[in-house]
């Protein structure tokens, strides 16, 4: 509100009884009544603060700013190294570092003497930018150390490239195998002359070591002892590969499991596609031994991932397809549970996080489901455009190959993907991830390798949740007072005076880094010059005003009427700020 508008207010309140001088002069006493009625956690928009290292010595006020210090100019004083826990949690976590190269994720605390602190965060242009505390935890009196879960933001500059081995097949499909990474190479005609290649890579470079003849291989798992590739139409094939220089990989053993090729394995068996069907099979070195079939899909199996607790198959067919869930006991033998539709002719891949299975969905995106037995839900999709051929799981991101799009990475927090990061365009399929980066089958431009940039810098730092103490103001005349055991001043009810110019505490007499807050002198509301405090403010500042007035015009009834407006908003104001 400028000046004219504060003074059209205050005629229409008086009924045009005051001159204009005399508004003025009643706009500048009602603003100097003002300020000190102000809780001073409001005065954030009319004072000013600044941070000094305060001791029981004298502080020169001067020295803060301007000669504008004095008795009654001091509002408040805030001890910032102190905070009161109010029930034993942490508060917030503080950005004191941003940092580079930063993905959005998990708060990891450490330490402490409470327990159940969690949170995230969030980042602008690869800098840690801001904390959320998702629970407080119970029982801390020291505060814990905060770092961030260690994902990292990837470096789209490729780390590693083979274009050179493929003989003009495409790169399907890759896994890591013993600090190796193979990868099934599609070749020849319908894949009647496809390999498997095996490479090293050190974080820099990607190199070549050997490869072996793996017909119609499409999909491959590895269980740390044995690497397994599934063929589509006709084998499932074990393989070893014997460390030197180079690696040598070769073939332990196969057998006929017609179907579409997908295969994965638990540890205890090894899972195929069977025609409209699931196989498990266990290798001792030399021989597969099958161990159990199902055939409730009654459609071509085209993809399976396992929880730990339940085996997902997925299939595809024109006639609809399905995501069904199964038990498997220690025999190798199926239980089908349930099954839901999840398109039409569209099905690829299937990976999951532990909480959600997802599926590669094709021209549909990318899809998430929830298992909660005995029911499967949709709980979420993408489609950012391009074939959606293959999903992995990695860090709290899934990574998605797509032809004719390229490297999708995604958050899920259902329902909804966040689609944060993206490869330069370049048709994929295959995409395996661990530590050392992103493998990337390039379909017919080879395996790339897209590394993780460093994460660096960045510091976080927790807080108890709590209040800062404000020191009390204790007037020059009552110091003595305080020597009084009963009404001495303590670290969590601080005291301090102003004398002469100097600020001085009665407790704590140790070092503490405080904030002050004290009243910069409005100046002078004129014609030509607006009321300079804060806007909220002004049409209070009107009331006060025509208070004053009535006040010195003997009005008492109306003065009380006016001053009772104004209290009313004040304290109101002050209970917001507390």
């Amino acid at each position: 509100m400028d000046t004219e508008a504060m003074l059209s207010r205050l005629s229409s309140r008086s009924n045009g009884r005051w001159s204009q001088t005399k508004r003025l002069q009643l706009l500048n006493s009602a603003q100097e009544q003002l300020i000190p009625r102000l809780n001073p956690m409001f005065l954030t928009e009319i004072t000013e603060s600044e941070n000094k290292t305060f001791s029981a010595k004298e502080i020169a006020l001067s020295s803060l700013s301007q000669t504008i210090f004095d008795d009654d100019s001091v509002v408040a004083v805030r001890n910032n190294d102190l905070l009161l826990n109010e029930d034993g949690g942490i508060g917030l976590v503080e950005v004191t570092t941003p940092g580079a190269n930063y993905l959005a994720g998990d708060l990891v605390f450490s330490g402490g003497d409470g327990s159940g602190v969690a949170g995230t965060f969030s980042v602008d242009a690869g800098a840690l930018d801001d904390t959320i505390i998702t629970d407080k935890g119970v029982g801390y009196t020291t505060v814990p150390s905060v770092t961030y879960d260690p994902l990292k933001s990837l470096n789209w500059a490729k780390a590693g490239i083979d274009t050179d081995l493929q003989s003009g097949g495409n790169y399907i499909d890759v896994c890591e195998h013993n600090g190796y990474y193979v990868v099934a190479s599609w070749e020849g005609s319908g894949g009647n002359a496809s390999k498997l290649y095996v490479y090293s890579f050190d974080g820099t470079t990607l190199s070549f070591e050997s490869s072996v003849s793996c017909l119609y291989a499409k999909s491959l798992y590895s269980d740390g002892t044995y690497l397994y590739a599934g063929c589509n139409g006709n084998y499932l094939r074990a393989f070893q590969i014997v460390a030197g220089t180079p690696a040598i990989i070769s073939q332990l053993g196969l057998i006929i499991a017609n179907g579409d090729g997908c295969i994965w394995g638990d540890g205890n068996f090894i899972y195929r596609g069977f025609g409209a069907g699931v196989k498990s099979f266990i290798f001792d070195g030399t021989t597969f031994t099958e161990k159990g079939l199902d055939t409730t899909p009654a459609s071509t199996v085209v993809a399976i991932w396992g929880d730990g607790a339940f085996l997902y198959v997925q299939t595809r067919d024109g006639a609809g397809d399905y995501l069904h869930a199964y038990s498997v006991d220690g025999n190798g033998l199926f239980t089908h549970i349930t099954s839901i539709n999840t398109g039409t002719n569209t099905a690829y891949d299937l990976y999951g996080d532990g909480s959600y299975i997802y599926l590669a969905s094709f021209t549909d995106g990318v899809k998430a489901f929830l298992f909660d037995p005995p029911l499967l839900t949709l709980e979420g999709s993408i489609d950012d455009g391009g074939d959606y051929r293959r999903v992995f799981y990695y860090g709290g991101w899934l990574y998605c190959g797509v032809i004719g799009g390229g490297l999708n990475t995604y958050l899920f927090n259902a329902p909804t993907f966040s689609n944060t990061q993206q490869s330069p365009a370049t048709s994929g399929d295959g995409v395996y991830v661990d530590s050392l980066g992103v493998f990337y089958c390039r379909w017919g431009s080879g395996l790339t390798v897209y590394s993780f940039a460093e994460a660096g810098a960045g510091v976080l730092s927790a807080v108890l949740n709590g209040q800062r103490p404000f020191y009390t103001r204790v007037p020059f005349s009552q110091i003595k007072q305080t020597e009084n055991p009963l009404l001495a001043p303590t670290d969590e009810n601080p005291a301090f005076y102003v004398f002469a110019g100097g600020l001085y505490a009665i407790q704590p007499t140790t070092n503490a880094n405080v904030t002050v807050f004290y009243v910069r002198r409005p100046v002078e509301i004129e014609l030509a010059v607006d009321c300079e405090l804060d806007i909220s403010l002004h049409e209070i500042i009107v009331t006060i005003a025509e208070s004053i007035g009535w006040g010195i015009d003997e009005k008492s009834g109306r003065a009380a009427i006016a001053t009772n407006a104004a209290s009313i908003v004040i304290e109101a104001m002050n209970a917001r700020a507390i």
